[in-house]
């Protein structure tokens, strides 16, 4: 009603955008260790070395055949981004993608008409778009409601109005 995003949504994004921010850094310190250390979150769940595809099917969350089982450690910053990236799409089309050729992840976000690419190299620019997309998203929903079209039309016309369809 306030047109407020769900607050777990926004955590979400804010989670998948830490992870991006950590595997995409300048600083080839920070982002080694950070493929280190999901290397081995990842070598944990599989019990045996996996294969580059792997690293981005497990941040997709994907939970078949081998990604079946959880792992009883305590929660990483890998886990989360996983389950939070499952929790994303319902709302949002996004997907991690491991990309052979510069060795490197691409974050996938399926924005209608054109999807968007975003390389590990512009790291900040992946949280607006993903927040954007949300509030399309819930925007659609709320306007695809009986009458909340007409509402939002009629009230969005006064001039001391702020809501969020002006």
């Amino acid at each position: 009603g306030a047109a407020l995003s769900r607050l777990r949504a926004l955590l979400d994004i804010h989670t998948v955008s830490h992870t991006y921010r950590l595997l995409a850094s300048d600083e080839l310190v920070t982002s080694g260790v950070a493929f280190a250390s999901l290397q081995n979150a990842v070598r944990k769940n599989f019990l045996h070395d996996p294969t580059p595809g792997k690293y981005s099917d497990f941040l997709n969350g994907k939970k078949v055949d081998e990604f079946a089982r959880e792992s009883e450690n305590l929660s990483t910053q890998w886990s989360r981004s996983r389950h939070s990236a499952d929790r994303l799409r319902k709302f949002l089309k996004i997907e991690w993608i491991w990309n052979v050729e510069p060795g490197c992840f691409f974050l996938n976000l399926f924005r209608a008409p054109n999807p968007v690419d975003v390389a590990l190299s512009p790291a900040g620019l992946v949280t607006r778009p993903l927040r954007d997309d949300l509030e399309t998203y819930f925007i659609n929903q709320l306007s695809g409601l009986v009458d909340q079209g007409k509402n939002g039309a009629v009230f969005s016309q006064h001039p001391a109005s702020n809501l969020f369809l002006q």
